[in-house]
């Protein structure tokens, strides 16, 4: 609510995040996200949700949204009651282990934010300990002036309990392609590790092999096997 009263601010969502039990695989968690259902269409334009499921949504306590992908995944369409489990340990503020959801309709666009998304204030009635918000997104009412709005939120909240870190959406985008740069690179460097080492391991075999061979080899040849013959054979159980 500050940050909507602050001069420049077109739209503002914090989001908030719970765990729940995986439908298709019961070992993995899959992640619940909370939004603002009033302030999410115009501030995460990107999801390009439908008006008619917007003014669902926001008419529904337990309603939620869901991306494409998440709902094919899943198997879930439009209307459908969903029963997610909790992980263990998990209960809502009511002491079910069992969170009760409408999906109300299906986004067709993107954005920094996937998968089920259901309103932040029945996240946060249902898990007590997620009511501190992590994150919130903030549309500027220009676009030019994203770092001049993040360096006010910043200003604001620099003196209270909970200092705020701001930046334009593109700097942590960029950010996250350099994280994931790194690792590609790692990755590639340990595959590159253990295939000289495969090699390695290889040659030692096969050089092991030839030599404890070199008799049978030498009675081939007597009986008029090329040599090439035999080299080709040798690179044969190399390649095997």
């Amino acid at each position: 609510a500050t940050i909507l009263a602050m001069p420049g601010v077109a739209a503002a969502t914090g989001l908030a995040v719970a765990p729940a039990v995986n439908p298709r695989s019961p070992t993995e968690n899959l992640i619940l996200f909370g939004l603002n259902a009033a302030q999410t269409p115009s501030t995460l334009t990107g999801m390009k949700i439908p008006p008619g499921v917007a003014k669902r949504w926001l008419e529904t306590r337990i309603g939620a949204i869901s991306d494409e992908q998440t709902a094919r995944d899943m198997g879930w369409k439009p209307n459908d009651s969903i029963t997610l489990q909790l992980p263990p340990g998990f209960v809502t503020g009511s002491g079910s282990n069992r969170l009760e959801l409408i999906l109300l309709g299906i986004y067709p666009g993107r954005s920094v934010v996937g998968g089920i998304i259901m309103r932040d204030d029945y996240l946060r009635e249902a898990f007590p300990f997620s009511r501190q918000l992590g994150q919130v997104f903030v549309r500027p009412a220009r676009p030019g002036e994203a770092q001049d709005l993040a360096s006010r939120i910043d200003a604001h909240f620099q003196a209270g309990a909970h200092p705020t870190l701001s930046a334009p959406l593109s700097d942590f985008r960029e950010s996250a392609g350099r994280q994931v740069s790194t690792i590609r690179l790692l990755i590639q460097g340990a595959i590159a590790i253990a295939f000289f080492t495969m090699v390695l391991i290889v040659a030692n075999a096969v050089m092991q092999s030839v030599r404890e061979r070199l008799g049978e080899m030498a009675v081939m040849q007597a009986l008029g096997f090329q040599e090439r013959t035999i080299l080709l054979l040798v690179f044969a159980e190399v390649f095997v």
